[in-house]
């Protein structure tokens, strides 16, 4: 399964062998890695080399540690590695902010129109459930936004699309704190609470297009509202024609 290396080569070398006796099903995701020691003999190295590939895979979310019980495959690794990607992505500048809800909208959008297609009655009671839990909500709690990206993953469910819900989940660990920033004003909830409904309703009708379309929407003019009111906090001018002009507003 594995080849020496010389000893002056590094963990890197560890690592890619790895990644590709999993991409030519050597490896197959919820298997069992030989042991430190015995890795160590298969590529000519010390235990300590083993053990940074190791720390550098598990980092990636390519191998899951299971103390006592040794080193396995991933059972989802595409998802792991997604989600462990994106979490580690550092959002500090303005142009950041407009990047995450950039690939929110990507996202998204075609998540909706995959529900409108694929939902199912169950799936349908369940999303106005979501729904109704997050327009019964008071708009001065602490769990608004908390019930405005439920209804959202739910959608990411029903649309039955592993990658792009995968996508979903991990982004929503950045957008969680940039959403609280322009969803507070009343007229902003109002206005967002009249979106969920109508992305609701297209998603029940089967309205693919149309699902697509209001979700986009929806996400613009949460973008926009974000973007103003990071200006206002910093103390600048809003400039949508050119703040965000990438994102379609």
């Amino acid at each position: 399964m594995f080849s020496k290396i010389e000893r002056v080569q590094t963990s890197t070398h560890i690592v890619n062998q790895i990644l590709a006796s999993i991409s030519n099903g050597q490896l197959q995701p919820g298997s069992l890695l030989p042991s430190e020691r015995d890795m160590a003999k298969m590529f000519n190295v010390s235990r300590v080399v083993v053990r940074e590939a190791i720390a550098a895979l598990s980092l990636l979310g390519v191998i899951q540690k299971k103390w006592g019980k040794g080193n396995y495959i991933s059972d989802n690794i595409n998802l792991s590695l997604i989600r462990n990607s994106v979490r580690h992505l550092i959002i500090v500048r303005e142009q950041e902010v407009i990047d995450v809800i950039e690939a929110r909208m990507a996202v998204e959008c075609e998540l909706a129109a995959l529900a409108a297609m694929r939902r199912t009655s169950a799936d349908l009671n369940r999303l106005r459930k979501t729904l109704d839990s997050y327009l019964k909500s008071s708009r001065e709690s602490a769990r608004r936004v908390e019930l405005d990206l439920a209804f959202h993953m739910t959608i990411a469910e029903i649309a039955r699309s592993k990658i792009l819900e995968g996508l979903q989940k991990v982004l929503s660990e950045k957008y969680f704190s940039i959403m609280q920033v322009g969803t507070r004003l009343d007229d902003a909830m109002k206005s967002a609470e009249e979106e969920h409904l109508q992305i609701y309703e297209a998603i029940r009708d089967s309205d693919e297009a149309r699902a697509r379309e209001v979700m986009r929407v929806h996400l613009t003019k949460l973008a926009r509202r974000i973007v103003s009111r990071l200006k206002v906090i910093s103390g600048e001018k809003p400039n949508f024609g050119t703040d965000t002009e990438r994102i379609g507003i």
